[in-house]
């Protein structure tokens, strides 16, 4: 009698049978993430792939002589490090959230998914998300407001660990936008004194969440709706369940 926990917090996993979960459940380890934790760098290959739960991990892309920049946010909508073995990433993977997530070694992962065609056709999918996700944030850092870029952000953040409570710093936000410090505490004090958010301690909560909507950019919805129609998943926390099941085969 095999125990398996079958994981229903996470959106890429939540698309695995039963039976294909149970092929990898021996091979899967919930681990945690710790704030500002490397999970791989660029120029390497991802020794893992991971499937955040409850916290969030950025992609980063570092100019030749310039600063980095946020490209991408993954969390329990997503995964990281898929690619086929002996791949280098071009960007690198850093803890923003810290929270839980299940791994597994990708040189297994990936084996077995490439034997799989209804889970290879999901995980192409997941990448082409991921790279609509990448290039509509290129364009906004490039094309919108401070303050669009900041709303769009607490938004994907805020999804993405299915939580209206966010643990962040000023300077932090100003370095995934690369933007000031000083533009970000302003843009932020506006939000907080407009009655969207409040901000104390490192501990930023939406409270008007169509508000924020409203000043955001597009980028946002143009991700969620390419979520929604290629791995039909309704970009809402009450539609991932909040518990894992058990299950026992002989």
């Amino acid at each position: 009698m095999q125990n398996i926990i079958f994981s229903k917090r996470n959106g890429i996993l939540n698309k695995f049978t039963l039976e294909e979960y149970a092929a990898l459940c021996g091979h899967l380890e919930l681990v945690r993430m710790e704030l500002g934790e490397v999970l791989y760098e660029a120029g390497e290959e991802a020794p893992f792939v991971h499937f955040p739960i409850d916290g969030m991990v950025f992609l980063l892309h570092t100019m030749k002589n310039g600063p980095s920049v946020e490209i991408a946010l993954i969390g329990c909508d997503g995964a990281l490090g898929i690619a086929r073995n002996n791949q280098a990433t071009l960007n690198c993977a850093i803890v923003a959230q810290a929270g839980n997530a299940y791994r597994i070694r990708k040189n297994y992962f990936m084996e077995d998914i490439e034997r799989n065609d209804r889970l290879f056709d999901l995980f192409v999918k997941h990448t082409q998300v991921l790279l609509t996700q990448i290039a509509q944030i290129t364009l906004c850092h490039s094309s919108h407001t401070i303050e669009q870029q900041v709303c769009r952000w607490l938004l994907m953040d805020s999804h993405r660990i299915q939580n209206q409570k966010i643990l962040v710093s000023n300077p932090l936000i100003a370095y995934l936008l690369s933007e000031s410090v000083e533009a970000v505490t302003n843009t932020l004090n506006n939000l907080r004194n407009g009655g969207l958010i409040s901000y104390q301690s490192g501990q930023l909560t939406i409270l008007n969440q169509k508000a924020l909507e409203k000043k955001s950019c597009e980028c946002h919805v143009v991700i969620k709706n390419e979520i929604e129609r290629l791995l039909r998943t309704p970009f809402s926390p009450q539609k991932i369940a909040s518990l894992d099941v058990h299950h026992s085969h002989s």
